[in-house]
């Protein structure tokens, strides 16, 4: 029951032209560092990987907010 407090910078995109953009993403850190962001994160891959939902698991630090 208790709050996960984050830091979100750092709007980016992946592509070279910014009228074709397919995927957003930030930096997002844990305030506090008590590595709960972490340990939701690996869980989340973790059941999507399970589920056959993933192609890899790859470790990166990033979060995906759009994808179309």
């Amino acid at each position: 029951g208790k709050s996960l407090m984050l830091r979100i910078q750092g709007l980016e995109y992946m592509n070279d032209d910014p009228s074709e953009v397919d995927v957003l993403y930030v930096k997002v850190e844990e305030v506090g560092g008590e590595g709960r962001l972490e340990r939701l994160c690996e869980a989340v891959v973790d059941l999507f990987a399970d589920e056959g939902l993933l192609l890899s698991k790859v470790k990166q630090p990033l979060a995906t907010l759009m994808k179309w």
